[in-house]
């Protein structure tokens, strides 16, 4: 099994919408400059606060929680924090690292901390590539239990019902009780000969877990036993190069009143019946990045930087925006009475929700945007390539 880096895929894609040769002289990455807009506002940054180094330069979506009245987030390296959402300040910090002796200080190997954070029960949970889930306290960040799976963590765990549901780069899911980090279940399934690097985290409901699979289908699972119920194709088979033939539902599954929504790369965002797995409508729309649900409107932006509103009832586009293209837009958010995307240059857009016209920008930091925003209240918070979490509100 081979994967397919999204970093390089965005490169590929770049290329082939520019109409050049990967090794012409006259070659053009057509990325859309940043549009002359209206501003109708301008929202400021009230807080900023550096988490080790980031990501680097690799191509991780880390992204932070929000719970307690606080911030988590975290580096790649092993730097987890604390902060009070109100003052910035750190409440606490915890190094997951682990040593090895050196000639004159122990070194810190770095624990490749990968997808982002999740709290529940008062407790802080993710994985690493390197195969460890680990949770941390979350009033404290004291280290509750360290444990290891046998492939890389590669998204955010999901907890319900007391289980902690892993999804791994192996194509392995793993069910493990909060309590204990304790090994309940495991659920294997089948990968195709090349996938997109990156699983999405499944979403839970119900007594079950919806997994979007890299083969192009979505399963639905017992959360206490993994046990499949049903599984749905959400990409058809296809033909022609391996680039082709990728069909990684890497987008995080929504379920909302009974429904479950879906995308997957090269091929359909779906509405499925919860319970039987059953299509209620399809579209042609190709993601790896994700979208969002506000009332009836279903938020999504493709992995050209195109962003669109879908009537979740229906499956009807409601309008595009392709102000953004290829610009590596993230998720889109909606932030009070509008949706917001970033980029990788680390600007923040706003659009208009009834017709997606962009109304106005703030660039937060200068090393790009990997992963969506996180709304609280009246409060946005996006941490950025470096590290960098900044706090942003609307006048």
């Amino acid at each position: 099994m081979r994967h397919l880096s999204k970093a390089l895929l965005f490169a590929v894609s770049l290329v082939a919408v520019s109409g050049c040769s990967l090794f012409g002289d006259d070659d053009e990455i057509k990325i859309a400059e940043l549009p002359d807009i209206e501003m109708q506002f301008e929202a400021d940054v009230i807080w900023d606060y550096q988490v080790g180094d980031g990501v680097g330069e690799y191509y991780s979506r880390l992204r932070p929680a929000v719970a307690y009245g606080k911030l988590f987030a975290a580096s790649r390296f092993g730097d987890v924090v604390a902060i009070d959402l109100e003052s910035g300040y750190e409440v606490w910090q915890q190094d997951v690292t682990k040593r090895k002796p050196g000639w004159l200080f122990d070194e810190r190997i770095n624990a490749m901390i990968s997808g982002g954070l999740t709290v529940r029960y008062k407790q802080l949970f993710f994985g690493t590539e390197k195969g460890r889930v680990i949770s941390l306290d979350a009033e404290t960040g004291e280290v509750l239990w360290d444990v290891e799976v046998d492939a890389e963590v590669l998204a955010p765990p999901t907890v319900d019902q007391s289980v902690v549901v892993v999804n791994t780069g192996s194509g392995k899911l793993f069910g493990l009780d909060s309590v204990s980090g304790k090994q309940l279940w495991s659920y294997q399934q089948e990968l195709p000969s090349l996938t997109l690097r990156g699983v999405s985290s499944v979403a839970a409901a119900q007594g079950g877990i919806i997994l979007g699979k890299a083969n192009g289908k979505v399963a639905a699972l017992s959360i206490t036993n993994g046990i499949e119920y049903w599984e749905q194709e959400a990409a058809p088979p296809k033909s022609g190069s391996d680039l082709d033939r990728i069909v990684d539902v890497d987008a995080d599954p929504v379920i909302l009143a009974g429904t479950i929504y879906a995308v997957a790369y090269n091929g359909y965002l779906q509405a499925l019946d919860i319970r039987s797995g059953r299509a209620l409508w399809q579209r042609e729309y190709s993601s790896y990045r994700g979208f969002s649900i506000d009332g009836f409107n279903l938020y999504l932006s493709d992995f050209q930087g195109h962003i669109y509103a879908i009537d979740r009832r229906t499956g009807l586009e409601l309008w595009s925006n392709r102000d953004l293209e290829n610009r590596g837009v993230t998720e889109p958010v909606p932030f009070g009475d509008y949706v917001v995307v970033g980029d990788f240059e680390s600007y923040l857009h706003w659009l208009d929700p009834k017709s997606g016209a962009l109304v106005s920008r703030i660039e937060v930091g200068d090393d790009g945007l990997y992963s969506s925003a996180v709304v609280d209240g009246d409060t946005l918070y996006v941490q950025s390539r470096d590290g960098t979490v900044s706090a942003v509100k609307m006048p």
